[in-house]
C-alpha cells in the first residue's frame, strides 16, 4: 500500500485538522456540546465595504436634505428605526427566532390600548340607512354589499392564495400549518373588529363627512366642491349634507357633526358643525378631513383618539394619527411586497411559454428574476403614478372593485380546496370548504350581479356621466371630473363582467372535477400533483407554547435521538 493511500480518510469519514490561529479560535462560537455553530464578525476594510458607507453616506446627505423640509419623513425615521431596534432585539435576545410573537407583540399593545381607553361607542346598531340603498357612503341593500364591505377581515382571496412570505419561515412542521394559517386569518378578523371599534367611536356626523365622496357630498347638500375648494366651503358643504339625510344618533336625535376636543385655554370643550370638522382636522395635523374616503383616515382617527386618552394626552393626538397612518402604510407595503413577488413568478412562467423564452420559466435565473421583478413592480407603479398625477385616475378607478374582486379570489381557493379534500377521497369532510364557497358563491356573484346590471350597476353610472357631459352644463374641473368618472365607470364595469364569466367558469370546471372523481372512484395522492409523502425525523411542538404532552414527547425525542447519536457512534 502507498504511502498517499495509507494517509487517505476511510469512506465516509471526514478528518479536520484543528489549525486555527489564537485569533480566529477565539471567534469561532460552539454551542453546548462544543460544535461550532457560527464566527463572530470582524470589521475588515475593503473596497467593496468602502463603496458601501460612500453609498450609504450619500444617502444619509439626501435624506438629511429631505428631513430638512418634512415633518412626515422625520416622523417616519423617528418611529420606524426604533421599532424596528426593539423588534430585532426581541427575536435576537429575548426570544431567538420567534417572528410570530413579535408580530403578535404590536396587536398585545394595541388591545391594551383599547381596554384602557374603553372609548364610548357614537353610532347606534342600526340607522336609517339599513332599509335604504340610497348610500351615502355606498350604494346598495346590506346583502350582500355588507359581506363585501367587511369580507376582507373575514375572508380574503388575496391571503388565501398568495399567503404570505412570512409563513414558509413560521412553519417548522406540518402540524402548525393550522396555527399558522388559520390562526393569521384570525388575526387579520381581528384587526378588522379593531378598525371597526375606530370608527364608531368617532362623531357619527364626522365619519360621513370623511367617508362621503365629493360627488356624493355635493349632491346630498347641493354645494358643489372638489378638491380644489377650500377647507371651510368643504366643511360646510359636508355639515349641509350630513343634515338632509335624516339619520337618528345614538340617541335617537337627528345626527349632527360634533367632536370632542379643546379651547384656546385647554379647556375640554365639544365644537359643532363646520367648526368641529375643522378642529378634527387641526386635531390630527391636517387641513381637512372632509371626503377622505377608503377608511384609511377614519381608522387613524379612531385610534388616535382613544390612545391620546392615556398615552400624552390631547396634544399628542397627531402624533397617534400619523403613527396609525403609518401603521396602515407598513399593511400596504407587505401586500405590495407579496404581489410582486407572486406577480414575477407569473410573469416568467408566461414568458417561459414563448420557445425563445423558455429560459424566463427557470427560478434560478438571475436575468430572468430581474427583468420579471422590473415588469411587475413598472406595472404597480404606473397604477400609482396615475393615482398622484390624476386624482380620478390609476388606482383610485380599480379601488370600487377590489372587495367584490377579492372575495371573487376567495372562492377560487375554496374550489381548489373542495377539489383536493374530493380528491384525496375525503368525503365526509367536504362539506367543510363547500358550505363557505356556497356562501362566498352566492354574496360575491350577487354583489357583481347588481353591478353589472341594474340601477347600481357601474353602466348606468357611466350612462348619467354620459347624460352630464352632453347636457353641456358641466365645465372646467367639473367637466374633467365628469369625464374621468365616465371612462372609471366602463373600465370597472368591463372587469366586473370578466371577473364575473373568469370565476362562473372556473366553478364550473371545479364541480365538473369533483364529479368525475367521484365517478372514477379512484382517490389518494397518486390522482394528485402532490408531492409524495415523507416521514418526518424531528419534533416540534404545533403551537407557540408546547403543552404537557408535546413536552413529554419532546423529552422523549431528545432521549431517543440522542440513543441513536450514540448507538451510531458506537457501531462507526
Amino acid at each position: 500500500m502507498t504511502t498517499a493511500a495509507a494517509q487517505a480518510p476511510a469512506p465516509g469519514k471526514l478528518e479536520f485538522k484543528d489549525d486555527y490561529t489564537p485569533a480566529e479560535a477565539e471567534r469561532v462560537i460552539r454551542n453546548s456540546k462544543g460544535l461550532p455553530v457560527g464566527v463572530r464578525p470582524k470589521m475588515v476594510w475593503t473596497w467593496k465595504k468602502a463603496l458601501l458607507w460612500a453609498a450609504i453616506a450619500i444617502v444619509c446627505a439626501c435624506g438629511w436634505a429631505i428631513l430638512a423640509v418634512s415633518p412626515w419623513a422625520v416622523f417616519s425615521i423617528g418611529m420606524t428605526i426604533p421599532i424596528a431596534l426593539i423588534m430585532g432585539c426581541y427575536q435576537r435576545f429575548l426570544r431567538p427566532g420567534r417572528v410570530i410573537e413579535t408580530t403578535l407583540l404590536g396587536f398585545v399593545l394595541l388591545v391594551i390600548g383599547i381596554i384602557i381607553a374603553n372609548p364610548s361607542v357614537k353610532v347606534p346598531d342600526l340607522t336609517e340607512l339599513a332599509s335604504t340603498s340610497t348610500g351615502p357612503t355606498f350604494s346598495g341593500n346590506p346583502f350582500p354589499f355588507l359581506f363585501i364591505t367587511i369580507a376582507c377581515g373575514a375572508l380574503s382571496g388575496f391571503h388565501g392564495a398568495v399567503s404570505s412570505g412570512l409563513t414558509p419561515k413560521a412553519v417548522e412542521k406540518e402540524n402548525q400549518i393550522r396555527m399558522i394559517g388559520y390562526g393569521s386569518m384570525l388575526v387579520e378578523s381581528f384587526t378588522a373588529v379593531i378598525a371597526l371599534i375606530a370608527a364608531i367611536t368617532i362623531s357619527q356626523g364626522v365619519y360621513f363627512s370623511t367617508n362621503m365622496s365629493a360627488a356624493q357630498i355635493t349632491a346630498a347638500s347641493g354645494v358643489s366642491i372638489s378638491a380644489t375648494s377650500t377647507p371651510g366651503e368643504q366643511a360646510d358643504a359636508a355639515v349641509k349634507a350630513v343634515e338632509s339625510m335624516k339619520v337618528s344618533d345614538i340617541e335617537g336625535n337627528q345626527m349632527q357633526v360634533t367632536w370632542d376636543s379643546v379651547d384656546e385655554n385647554g379647556a375640554a370643550k365639544t365644537h359643532e358643525g363646520a367648526a368641529a370638522l375643522e378642529q378634527a382636522a387641526a386635531d390630527i395635523g391636517e387641513t381637512s378631513i372632509v371626503s377622505r374616503t377608503g377608511g384609511a383616515t377614519t381608522f387613524a382617527m379612531g385610534m388616535a383618539n382613544f390612545l391620546k386618552s392615556y398615552l400624552g394626552g390631547h396634544d399628542s393626538m397627531a402624533f397617534w394619527y400619523h403613527f396609525a397612518i403609518m401603521f396602515e402604510a407598513l399593511f400596504i407595503l407587505t401586500t405590495v411586497d407579496n404581489g410582486t413577488r407572486v406577480a414575477r413568478y407569473q410573469i416568467g412562467e408566461m414568458l417561459g411559454n414563448v420557445r425563445k423564452l423558455k429560459k424566463f420559466a427557470d427560478p434560478t435565473w438571475k436575468p430572468g428574476n430581474i427583468i420579471t421583478t422590473l415588469i411587475a413592480t413598472a406595472l404597480w407603479g404606473g397604477l400609482l403614478w396615475m393615482g398622484v398625477s390624476d386624482a380620478n385616475g390609476g388606482i383610485n378607478a380599480m379601488v370600487p372593485i377590489f372587495g367584490i374582486s377579492n372575495q371573487l379570489l376567495a372562492a377560487a381557493c375554496f374550489v381548489l380546496i373542495t377539489v383536493c379534500v374530493a380528491k384525496m377521497g375525503y368525503w365526509k369532510h367536504l362539506w367543510i370548504p363547500v358550505v363557505p364557497l356556497v356562501w362566498d358563491i352566492a354574496v360575491t356573484f350577487t354583489a357583481d350581479f347588481q353591478k353589472i346590471f341594474g340601477p347600481l350597476s357601474y353602466f348606468t353610472t357611466a350612462s348619467k356621466n354620459q347624460a352630464q357631459i352632453d347636457s353641456g352644463e358641466l365645465a372646467g374641473e367639473a367637466l374633467t371630473n365628469a369625464k374621468a368618472a365616465l371612462s372609471n365607470a366602463y373600465l370597472d364595469g368591463v372587469l366586473s363582467v370578466f371577473f364575473l364569466v373568469m370565476m362562473g367558469v372556473f366553478v364550473v370546471v371545479g364541480i365538473v372535477v369533483v364529479a368525475r372523481t367521484f365517478a372514477a372512484g379512484k382517490y389518494g395522492a397518486e390522482t394528485t400533483s402532490e408531492e409524495p409523502f415523507v416521514e418526518s425525523q424531528w419534533f416540534a411542538p404545533s403551537s407557540l407554547v408546547a403543552t404537557a404532552l408535546e413536552k413529554k414527547v419532546q423529552r422523549e425525542y431528545s432521549a431517543k435521538l440522542h440513543e441513536l447519536v450514540r448507538n451510531g457512534q458506537a457501531a462507526a
